[in-house]
């Protein structure tokens, strides 16, 4: 039964790729005792190991804290995660060697944590994005989750980046200083004095009368054409219930009966006027919009046509 509920969070025996390995002789032998299924004997273990190392104590809690989950002890399990993200900030779990039930607790407890990250930069106005996102700019503090995240410092117009890894501790502070590089000064061409140029005047803008008058007849009778269909659908549901309503069990009374014989051809006559009304204003619709895109660009010509004559007045005018 015990190893039945080992499997359900059982580590193989390794860290993430920041894990150190065993600085504290014993500590390889509680793990095997721990794979093997004997908790109470690999708990012993752990807790008699020597902590002064802080990898070796994070390692230890993080152990402890699985054989916890083991024993359904969730408030241990949170305290011995917490204390081993204070021991080494930077832990984190390999997928391949831990169950990701396990992973899931070990990163809520985590999230619950803070620490604090100074980024300063050496320009003002640069940049920060931390883990890929944008913070705002240097000078700045951060509350983020204890570990390791990517800090980027870009200056003001993007020549110059600065990249470094921080790990923030818990309830500390980790801090960075960006060092960028100035921009470059541009170098200025001289300039010849020159006799001020008249401009021509602005080119008249062309209206689209007709492309908007066809724009919105096609906006208000695709309005309509939905209206009626809306409405023949209503239409349609009232008539499916009152004939699901005349043939169902048990039958309609005889008033109700001749109420529904009154009611249905009424329904049926304006389903098939509004649906046809639907139907010949969509068409409508459809041909006013396409007549809108085609006035849209024979409108248009005439304001190219003109632009091009403007600018050509110009630079006759400017020699």
């Amino acid at each position: 039964m015990r190893r039945a509920l080992l499997a359900l969070v059982l580590v193989f025996g390794g860290l993430g790729p920041g894990a150190l390995r065993a600085a504290e002789p014993g500590l390889e032998q509680a793990i095997n005792l721990y794979r093997e299924g004997e908790l109470e004997r690999a708990k012993r273990a752990f807790e008699r190991l020597k902590q002064s190392d802080p990898a070796v104590a994070a390692r230890v809690s993080l152990y402890l804290g699985a054989i916890a989950a083991v024993k359904g002890q969730s408030a241990r399990v949170d305290a011995l995660f917490e204390k081993a993200l204070r021991s080494d900030p930077a832990l984190r779990l390999d997928p391949q060697q831990f169950k990701a039930e396990l992973i899931q607790r070990f990163e809520t407890v985590r999230s619950r944590l803070r620490g604090t990250l100074k980024v300063s930069a050496s320009l003002p106005r640069a940049t920060v994005r931390v883990d890929r996102k944008p913070v705002g700019q240097a000078p700045l503090e951060l509350q983020l989750p204890p570990g390791l995240h990517e800090v980027e410092v870009v200056r003001e117009d993007g020549g110059d980046r600065f990249k470094e890894r921080a790990v923030v501790p818990v309830d500390g502070t980790a801090s960075i200083r960006a060092e960028l590089r100035e921009a470059a000064p541009t170098a200025s061409l001289p300039t010849t004095p020159t006799t001020p140029v008249e401009p021509p005047p602005p080119p008249r803008r062309a209206r689209r009368i007709w492309t908007w008058v066809a724009a919105g007849a096609a906006v208000a009778t695709g309005a309509a054409a939905l209206g009626l269909g809306l409405s023949a659908k209503s239409s349609y549901d009232e008539y499916k219930a009152l004939d699901a309503e005349y043939v169902g069990q048990p039958p309609p009374q005889a008033a109700r009966r001749k109420e529904i014989d009154e009611r249905m051809p009424e329904l049926k006559d304006t389903i098939e006027k509004r649906a046809t009304g639907a139907t010949v204003c969509g068409v409508v619709a459809g041909v006013l919009a396409a007549t809108s895109v085609v006035l849209f660009f024979v409108e248009g010509r005439e304001r190219r046509s003109e632009a091009r004559h403007t600018a050509l007045r110009g630079v006759v005018f400017q020699f």
